[in-house]
């Protein structure tokens, strides 16, 4: 008899073990994670814009520098007494002694001089006041061509260049020695080498000619040179 249960005590217990044995999942069998292909996103890229230090001059910018101070004095020791500077009073100088402007200085040889010298000296004071002007107010008083197409624009960019000129970020602003200058040199001259009869009216009135005759050669500058 206890033989018997000691049998039947060993075939549960070795059935029990096989049916467990029989529902634990296999580690052959165990599902691993699947690892994409793919290199993973670097977070640690900097993206970086690249800015075009010359932009497209038809949104109103350029690649523009403001002249060194050794720069701006050539250009107006140039422009005062470089070769280029004694062209316009020879030719004025011409004009004048053929209209016979000032009567009282002759029509001749030594009356071409008196008025070539009158010119000179004018030039030079006009330059030294646009000169003396941009270095106070930090200004560049050279003529730029525009950058436009538009035939309308230009004109107008050559007469406003009369009276502005560029700043030390290269804006366009007013230049009040630009609209002084001619004055100035034309009222010198009229009260202190020009015959008596002169006055500073007549400087002014002359003044005033030169800002037009200066409006004029920007347009000569802006189409033709």
């Amino acid at each position: 008899m206890r033989s018997t249960i000691l049998a039947l005590t060993l075939f549960v217990l070795s059935s029990a073990v096989a049916a467990q044995e029989t529902n634990t999942p296999s580690v052959d069998n165990k599902s691993e994670p699947t690892v994409s292909s793919s290199p993973a996103p670097d977070t640690d890229t900097t993206v970086v814009q690249k800015v075009d230090p010359c932009p497209d001059p038809g949104q109103g910018n350029t690649c523009y520098e403001f002249p060194d101070k050794s720069e701006r004095l050539k250009r107006y020791l140039n422009k005062a007494f470089g070769p280029t500077s004694y062209i316009g009073p020879a030719a004025g100088a011409a004009f004048q002694t053929f209209r016979g402007n000032p009567p009282e200085w002759e029509k001749n040889g030594k009356g071409f001089a008196r008025r070539f010298a009158s010119n000179v000296a004018e030039n030079v004071i006009e330059e030294s006041v646009v000169y003396a002007g941009s270095e106070v107010l930090g200004h560049d008083p050279k003529y730029y061509k525009s950058e436009s197409k538009n035939f309308g624009k230009r004109v107008v960019h050559a007469l406003k260049s009369g009276f502005t000129a560029r700043d030390r970020r290269g804006r366009t602003v007013f230049a009040p020695q630009k609209v002084a200058a001619p004055f100035v040199s034309n009222v010198t001259s009229t009260t202190v080498w020009y015959p008596e009869r002169y006055s500073a009216q007549d400087g002014l009135r002359q003044g005033g000619y030169s800002l037009l005759f200066s409006a004029g050669f920007n347009l000569l500058r802006e189409f033709v040179f």
